[in-house]
């Protein structure tokens, strides 16, 4: 799966408030899990002001 191709605007996908660094891991190709937060890749994302 390419989810950033030459045509693609950049995205941010994940940003928690205080965080200085970052744990993460693939579960599979679509879906990244980051401090614990799993995320579909590119569909979702996280933001904690949404919480």
């Amino acid at each position: 799966m390419v989810v950033n191709d030459k045509n693609a605007k950049v995205k941010n996908i994940y940003w928690n408030y205080g965080e200085e660094t970052a744990d993460i891991s693939w579960q599979d190709n679509d879906t990244v899990i980051i401090n614990g937060n799993s995320l579909d890749v590119p569909r979702e994302k996280f933001d904690f002001r949404n919480q």
